[in-house]
């Protein structure tokens, strides 16, 4: 069966080419990164933010999380001054 090209007025959207596997593919790949991407403020925050969300995440413990923030308060960054 030979399908006929519809006519699409505008902020009307054809979906008959997602049929086609690559297309389907890169569509769903595209959705998967955005929606999975990391917020910026994760790498340019304070060191104390950036341990803050690793706790917050589940990456360390209560106790690996107050001896690094420990550490972090008795050596403050020298490089701001």
């Amino acid at each position: 069966m030979v399908r006929t090209p519809r006519r699409l007025g505008p902020g009307r959207l054809d979906l008959d080419h997602l049929d086609d596997p690559v297309l389907g593919s890169l569509l769903v790949a595209a959705v998967y990164f955005i929606r999975h991407r990391r917020p910026p403020t994760a790498a340019t925050g304070t060191a104390e933010t950036f341990l803050a969300e690793r706790y917050a995440r589940g990456e360390i413990d209560i106790d690996e999380y107050r001896r690094r923030q420990a550490v972090l308060r008795e050596y403050p960054d020298s490089s701001s001054s």
